[in-house]
């Protein structure tokens, strides 16, 4: 992980740690992913074993004081290995905290979505002096829908990977309301169900699917290109499916509610990637749209309205 050192992200002023995914190096980390309150950073990885075993799941915090102090330093991180995935779920997404409360905070995981089961964890008040997950949370009850299936793309290459229904990107706290979405299969194609829970109470208050089953094809308005490719990608490691998309994401300015960075792949030469940055500002919404703007800049769904490098 790196941090700034200031308010201006030039390479020169970042400061960068490193944190040991496995005291035991038994296993490696896969799939990280990351959240942050008022209180401290969180990441958590699937842990998949080095030669055999099981796969388990870690979760590491780290202060917000330490990192955001006048040298920025991990010191006081802590870290719970070799949880039982069962008791969680895979890939666990620790809430971005917009309103900066602290902790306690919630961890979300798609559990066993293909039965209609998501799952709530809790990163506890005392994290940072006991380091245990509360997972005594409940199991959160929606529609039942199975992995996405590959989508299409054009020409001969094979069909790009969409993963699963796990939360790849992050959930998002705002005003005690949790926003999450993940991929899932909609009459034989790759589409977006999202939803709205409420905090406090785990109960969903609305879902919603970002789907066309009979094209494939979901667009709000004309595509805008931010940037072209340098060469054709083809990396599918013998699994008959195009990897491609795992290094994206679509985030809220928390600073502006109507600004929003896109960070993409691009083939930045013949079988490599990259990472293209992009701001992306839409107009003032009105309230009736509000909530769809919100909803795609926290979901990592592109609005293509006008954007600004």
């Amino acid at each position: 992980m790196a941090v700034t050192t200031g308010s201006d992200p030039a390479p020169a002023n970042w400061r960068g740690f490193t944190i040991k995914a496995d005291s035991a190096g038994a296993r490696w980390a896969d799939y990280p992913t990351i959240g942050l309150d008022a209180s401290g950073l969180y990441i958590s990885a699937n842990m998949f074993a080095v030669s055999s075993g099981s796969t388990l799941v870690n979760f590491v915090g780290v202060p917000k004081s330490s990192l955001t102090a006048g040298v920025p330093s991990i010191t006081g991180f802590v870290k719970q290995q070799n949880i039982a995935p069962n008791t969680t779920g895979f890939s666990l997404q620790p809430a971005v905290d917009l309103g900066n409360t602290g902790l306690p905070a919630p961890i979300l995981s798609a559990y066993n979505k293909p039965a209609g089961l998501l799952k709530r964890s809790d990163v506890p008040a005392n994290f940072f002096t006991s380091p245990t997950l509360n997972t005594a949370g409940p199991i959160i009850n929606v529609a039942a829908r199975n992995n996405p299936p590959s989508a299409r793309q054009p020409g001969p290459d094979d069909n790009i990977d969409t993963g699963d229904t796990r939360f790849d990107g992050n959930i998002v706290l705002q005003n005690g309301h949790l926003w999450a979405a993940h991929g899932v299969n909609v009459s034989g194609r790759a589409a977006i169900e999202w939803y709205e829970i409420n905090e406090p109470t785990n109960a969903i208050l609305q879902s919603g699917l970002i789907s066309d089953p009979s094209t494939g094809v979901t667009t709000f308005s004309p595509i805008t290109q931010t940037h072209l490719g340098s060469g054709t990608y083809f990396v599918d490691f013998g699994a008959g499916e195009n990897r491609w998309g795992d290094y994206s994401a679509t985030v809220l300015d928390p600073s502006d509610p109507n600004s929003f960075w896109t960070f993409q792949e691009f083939a930045n030469g013949t079988d490599n990637w990259g990472i293209r940055i992009t701001q992306i500002l839409v107009p003032e919404p009105t309230s009736a749209l509000l909530g769809v703007i919100g909803l795609v800049g926290f979901f990592g769904y592109a609005v293509r309205r006008r954007w600004k490098q």
